[in-house]
This record gives structure tokens, C-alpha cells and sequence, in this order.
């Protein structure tokens, strides 16, 4: 059972990078592609939708980690607990609510950019 688990997230975090990094090269490389994403309606494709949720998954991961080792510093001892009595540090709710933005707003910077260097 671990097995699964371990090679779902491999493959799943391997899948999610690597449409991050293709759809950043496609927004700065090949604006064309990133418009063929969108119907002449202007609404989404269903690659599209599937690319945009995997780089968004990246983006998110790869901003969390980042904000939470520079919020390194702060003390531990900072956080609550909850009604079970689980700890949490506010530097690792603070790095994931920041991550959940950030990458957020790479992937829709990412997104605007191959649409508007295309026309």
C-alpha cells in the first residue's frame, strides 16, 4: 500500500512540475500554443483546464516551500492548537496561505502573457 501511495505522489508531483515548466515556456516561447488552449468562444479546452490545474498544483507546492524556509526564522512556539489539541506554527499556515496565492497568480500571469504576446 505505501508503494502505491509513494509512486502516485512521484508520478502526480512529476506530472504537475513538468506542466508548469511547459506551459512557462510555452507563454514566453510559443504564445500560439497557449491561445490554442481557449475555444474562439474564449472559454478553456479541457487540456487546457487539465494543464492549468497540474501547473497550478506546482506553483503552489513550489511557493509554500519557498515562503515557508523564509519564514524560518520564526519561533516555533509561535501557533495555536486546536480543539484536538494538534499544534500548529503560524509560519506553516502563513507559507501555505501564501503559497495558495502565489502560485495562483504565476500560473494566471503565466496564462496572460502567451495570450497577449500571440496577438
Amino acid at each position: 500500500m505505501q508503494t502505491a501511495v509513494l509512486f502516485i505522489a512521484i508520478t502526480g508531483s512529476t506530472l504537475s512540475l513538468a506542466a508548469l515548466v511547459h506551459l512557462q515556456l510555452a507563454s514566453w516561447l510559443f504564445p500560439d500554443w497557449v491561445r490554442s488552449l481557449y475555444t474562439p468562444g474564449g472559454r478553456y479546452r479541457t487540456v487546457g483546464i487539465v494543464l492549468q490545474v497540474l501547473a497550478w498544483i506546482a506553483a503552489a507546492a513550489i511557493t509554500g516551500a519557498g515562503v515557508a524556509f523564509m519564514l524560518s526564522w520564526m519561533p516555533n512556539s509561535w501557533g495555536s492548537a486546536d480543539e484536538l489539541g494538534d499544534f500548529t506554527a503560524y509560519a506553516q499556515d502563513l507559507a501555505w496561505l501564501a503559497g495558495l496565492f502565489m502560485g495562483s497568480g504565476w500560473v494566471w500571469a503565466l496564462l496572460q502573457v502567451g495570450r497577449r504576446q500571440a496577438q
